[in-house]
């Protein structure tokens, strides 16, 4: 469904078309910001494009900057209004990806919330060689992709 305006039976399309109550954090031109209904923590916001997007290699460059720039503002923002010490933004694509329209989360952090054990564990590569190894073959893929 790369680039449709509104995705069939997509919540994130139904809130911004205005069919569907939201939080609407603010709607610019190609992007928009509503709040999580599920927060990881109260104020989570989820930024999107305001066109239907379902993968992030759908979404065109320019919307994808778009969105790290609101992004960027609204951790600002956050931080004003909130008062949190910071930020944590992700973007799921495919795994994880409870909707299946692009979008960026941008959530409150403050020191101690406890959300580092939460959110994952880290492992350490057996050795330099599996490291290398691994980072020749993503380099080799990331150069074969056409842009």
């Amino acid at each position: 469904m790369g680039g449709d305006s509104a995705g069939e039976g997509c919540v994130f399309c139904s809130i911004l078309a205005g069919k569907t109550t939201g939080a609407v954090v603010f709607r610019e031109e190609l992007t928009a910001c509503i709040l999580d209904r599920s927060p990881v923590f109260l104020g989570h916001a989820l930024i999107m494009p305001l066109k239907h997007y379902a993968l992030l290699e759908d979404v065109p460059a320019m919307v994808l900057a778009d969105m790290q720039l609101r992004a960027k503002m609204l951790s600002a923002a956050m931080e004003a209004s909130l008062g949190c010490d910071g930020t944590l933004i992700i973007l799921n694509n495919k795994v994880g990806q409870s909707v299946g329209h692009v979008h960026m989360h941008v959530i409150p952090r403050r020191y101690g919330d406890g959300l580092k054990h939460f959110l994952w564990s880290r492992r350490r590569y057996s050795s330099n060689k599996e490291m290398e190894s691994i980072a020749e073959g993503i380099s080799k893929a990331y150069k074969s992709i056409k842009r």
